[in-house]
This record gives C-alpha cells, sequence and structure tokens, in this order.
C-alpha cells in the first residue's frame, strides 16, 4: 500500500482558526476485501463559516 497527502494550508495565530485549507490524499493498493481493490484519492477543502 501507498499513501501520500499533499497540501497548502494557512493559519491565522492571532484569531485561532485555518483561512486556507485545499489537500489531496491519494491511497493505491493491490490488497483485496471482497474483490475491491485499486486507487482512491480524496481530495479535501475548507469551506469558510458565513
Amino acid at each position: 500500500m501507498k499513501m501520500s497527502h499533499k497540501a497548502t494550508a494557512e493559519f491565522d495565530l492571532e484569531k485561532g482558526y485555518w483561512v486556507l485549507y485545499d489537500g489531496i490524499m491519494d491511497i493505491e493498493t493491490n490488497f483485496s476485501l471482497m474483490g475491491m481493490d485499486g486507487n482512491k484519492r480524496t481530495e479535501f477543502k475548507l469551506t469558510p463559516e458565513k
């Protein structure tokens, strides 16, 4: 199994919260659990509060 995570983020130290976060996690596997295997990509994005 191979896993990678790449992200760009910005944290406001004065306010104590994340301002920006964009990330991608890739998982490559040949492990078979009930016949399912392959690659998976998950995108992480920060949704700003309104």
